[in-house]
């Protein structure tokens, strides 16, 4: 933050008591319980160390119609400002096969189960801050939205109505205002207000990942223009979903470089885009005419193997070059100033993936 401080995202764990007290169907509550997220500012203690300064929590901002009896009992139409408990309830259980290729990507540690990947019901994966409208904004993949929230409340408001969602956007059946309206992310990642002085100033941009689409899965770059009002409200029609219903650019992916998950996007000052696809550990610079005038792959890989040590097999197992994300720094970023920028040497070791295994 410009003040020094940082933003960063955390989970805190309901157990299932908790989960279907506050009105989770308890069919849908994992054994574990559900991982809601929260954010907390925290100023660093120097040199090392920090105290927690600000915090804000989904589960103060819960609406649900299963239990009548439980609080927040409400319809989701009707509180857009607040997240349906129940949204994403009939999600499959993920697969031990699934669970092994996040691991063996460094996706999720080592020793993680089953049960904490389900109970990860939101899976938040970036957050970014506009200092002038002291708002954060925030990637939701599981309800395939973005949401935007009140930095300019205390911690006690922020628990409040006055902490409730300013802004949301991607699916509006994740509260109840989908019909006709059509989900329009796809577990996506790497969301970002476009800084002033800068080509679409003010615009979110965002990395599409375009899994389970329904016209089929490709990969995109999104900008979008959030309804901001001259009040400082977002526009928002009665029972109707928060607009815009137009992207203000989009770029495709080409389909050899379509990323399933992690990956981003990011303007840059001379009006281009820079991409990683991430899944093949694919850098791109796009033009506003979708034209690529920079690109880099990701040569070096890690032995990608089950946890026993086995091949992973065909889906994965040609993909040991990820990249969570990139961020491209300009030789006069003043961080670099009076470094001597050259090549590394020597270079790190060339690593191949692992040859396939034999039939």
């Amino acid at each position: 933050l410009p003040n020094g401080n940082l933003l960063a995202l955390a989970w805190e764990l309901k157990t299932p008591e908790q989960a279907i007290a506050a009105g989770r169907r308890p069919e849908a509550v994992p054994e574990m319980g559900l991982l809601s997220e929260y954010v907390i500012e925290i100023e660093p203690v120097r040199p090392r160390g920090g105290k927690i300064v600000w915090e804000w929590h989904v589960w103060d901002h819960l609406v649900q119609d299963h239990d009548p009896e439980a609080p927040h009992y409400g319809n989701p139409a009707e509180h857009p400002g607040r997240l349906d408990l129940n949204v994403g309830a009939g999600a499959p259980p993920i697969s031990a096969e699934e669970l092994e290729q996040l691991k063996a990507l460094g996706y999720v540690p080592e020793g993680a189960e089953r049960e904490e990947l389900e109970a990860d019901f939101l899976h938040a994966n970036a957050i970014d801050y506009h200092a002038e409208l002291d708002q954060i904004a925030i990637s939701v993949p599981e309800t395939g939205e973005v949401w935007i929230i009140d930095h300019g409340l205390s911690t006690a408001e922020a628990a409040g109505e006055r902490g409730d969602l300013r802004y949301r956007w991607g699916n509006p059946a994740a509260y109840g205002r989908g019909e006709g309206s059509p989900a329009r992310l796809f577990f996506q990642h790497d969301v970002r207000w476009i800084p002033e002085g800068w080509e679409g100033a003010g615009h979110l941009t965002l990395f599409n990942n375009g899994r389970d689409r329904p016209e089929g899965p490709f990969s995109s770059v999104d900008e979008i223009v959030p309804p901001l009002q001259p009040d400082g409200r977002y526009a928002l029609e009665a029972g109707r979903p928060y607009g815009p219903t137009a992207l203000a650019w989009t770029a495709r992916i080409p389909p050899d470089r379509f990323a399933p998950f992690i990956s981003g996007a990011t303007r840059l000052r001379n009006g281009n885009t820079f991409v990683c696809a991430g899944t093949d550990g694919i850098l791109l610079e796009l033009t506003r005419g979708h034209e690529i005038v920079w690109e880099y792959r990701n040569p070096y890989s890690g032995s990608v193997t089950l946890s026993d040590g086995s091949p992973i097999g065909p889906g994965i197992s040609d993909r040991p070059y990820a990249v969570f994300r990139a961020t491209r720094i300009p030789p006069d970023h003043p961080a670099l100033q009076g470094k001597r920028l050259a090549p590394l040497e020597p270079q790190p070791t060339w690593a191949d993936p692992p040859a396939p295994p034999s039939n």
